[in-house]
């Protein structure tokens, strides 16, 4: 039986494990079940969007006021996924599993992208699985990543993550650091309530596609580069109807977007101003995929 999530606290800003691509910094802790129905603590999202004076959100804010970007469309990027598993077999996941992520995230990205799967390997590994050596296991296992998106499933940070990515300037193209991390146990049908219908991953390819979090700078303009989504102050967590953290703005928070923190069954949403924003950053830094 699915049980209540447990209170949100915030956390401090030690980092939780080396290596982490962009996710430098935790941000809050909220709570998830593991598959022997205890409480676990963990971050939504490790990734930390860049500060509002570095060099990519001046090329950010540029585009925007430009409109550059322009709506995204028949894309179509092939998947591999990297299941990790301990050797008690803890992290196991059949094809039907990794199927079953495919489909949440072609249904997140509702047809303005689409995901192939490429293959899938599998590697028992308790380093790997437990997180503690994050570029090691990308250097061994990761698939050409200017042609592929790599996708890993573990357990990262010891299960103190729910998920993290690289943003799409992260690293050069190519470079085997490049991906997406999530917790095995949050894929579809997986044990991790209420972060089991696979959305940790939508949410990560967001990032990865190069999207921020919609509470990027708070209340402030031009927030996450989306002229589409109200403004938000902080994140969100369970599903907080008619939330406005920033009454002074335009619309409520945007609380059903898959940017937002809020419960799996709550995300339900890209926005057009979303996929312009991806639509301009993915071939300025990914060209590699369109060839």
């Amino acid at each position: 039986m699915k049980r209540t999530l447990l209170a949100i606290a915030l956390s401090g800003t030690t980092s939780l494990a080396s290596g982490l691509a962009a996710a430098e910094v935790p941000q809050a802790t909220t709570s998830y079940f593991a598959p022997d129905g205890s409480s676990m603590p963990a971050l939504r999202c490790g990734v930390i969007d860049p500060a509002p004076d570095s060099a990519i959100v001046a090329e950010y804010r540029r585009a925007a006021a430009s409109k550059s970007g322009l709506p995204a469309a028949n894309l179509s990027i092939p998947v591999w996924f990297h299941v990790i598993r301990a050797t008690d077999g803890t992290g196991s996941l059949t094809d039907t599993d990794i199927q079953a992520q495919m489909d949440a995230l072609n249904a997140g990205f509702s047809g303005r992208i689409t995901f192939t799967l490429a293959g899938i390997d599998r590697t028992t590994n308790n380093t790997w699985f437990n997180g503690s050596d994050d570029t090691g296991m990308k250097q061994a296992l990761a698939k050409d990543t200017s042609q592929y998106l790599n996708i890993y499933t573990n357990n990262p940070s010891g299960g103190l993550l729910l998920g993290f990515a690289s943003f799409p300037w992260s690293y050069s193209e190519g470079d085997a650091r490049d991906g997406v991390v999530i917790l095995y146990s949050s894929i579809p049908g997986g044990t991790a309530y209420p972060y089991d219908e696979g959305k940790t991953a939508v949410h990560e390819v967001g990032h990865w596609l190069g999207l921020f979090h919609t509470f990027q700078d708070g209340c402030t303009q031009p927030n996450d580069y989306a002229a589409d989504t109200p403004q938000e102050s902080s994140p969100a967590y369970g599903c907080p109807t008619n939330r406005d953290s920033c009454p002074s703005s335009a619309g409520l928070d945007p609380i059903r977007n898959f940017m937002d923190y809020t419960d799996d069954a709550c995300m339900v949403e890209f926005t057009a101003g979303q996929a312009r924003v991806a639509a301009w950053a993915f071939p300025r830094y990914r060209a590699g995929f369109l060839n």
